[in-house]
């Protein structure tokens, strides 16, 4: 609401694309300073807790309240480290990650967030089972693969491709003798 902004000027700010639900979600925030993560189950039904508070983050950040989004982040990682009902951690997924994508910049401290848990947490059939249902970002994954690259540990020895077993690679399979025979 600074004084050279038009919102400033009518004394309005318009979400035209903002849910009702998500901006109840900061309005409680601002009088309680607390975001309640209730929705322990596994799957899709805990994921949905992910989706709000993605949005939610997205809101802070068109909102420019720093507070809101480390809050925010809060939730998250409590979520995170808290079980669900089955016993099991559960991490944010699909719409969750394209929500923290699509409304954040490049060096938002919501998408490293995502990028190390799936670091640390995710395994592949994640990013295939999401990839078959829903398109997961492409910024998304270069960071989540530039992160997996920088922080391997390199293997010992000799490059698997060095010697005379180049039959792995080819194509001509175990029936066709290789054209080298």
């Amino acid at each position: 609401m600074s004084r050279e902004w038009k919102e400033s000027a009518e004394r309005r700010v318009r979400l035209p694309v903002d849910s009702p639900d998500i901006f109840s979600l900061y309005q409680n925030w601002l009088y309680t300073r607390k975001i309640p993560t209730a929705i322990n189950k596994p799957g899709r039904e805990g994921n949905v807790e992910y989706i709000r508070l993605s949005q939610a983050y997205c809101l802070g950040e068109k909102l420019m309240d720093t507070a809101f989004k480390d809050a925010i982040i809060d939730a998250i990682v409590s979520k995170a480290e808290a079980p669900a009902s089955d016993c099991k951690n559960w991490y944010p997924v699909g719409e969750a990650v394209r929500f923290i994508y699509s409304g954040t910049p490049e060096d938002s401290p919501a998408r490293k967030l995502f990028v190390t848990m799936y670091v640390w947490c995710g395994s592949e059939n994640w990013i295939t089972f999401w990839a078959k249902r829903e398109d997961l970002p492409k910024d998304f994954l270069i960071d989540l693969t530039t992160a997996l690259l920088s922080d391997r540990k390199l293997p010992k020895g000799i490059y698997p491709w060095v010697g005379s077993n180049t039959c792995q690679w080819h194509s001509h399979g175990k029936e066709t003798l290789c054209y080298r025979k």
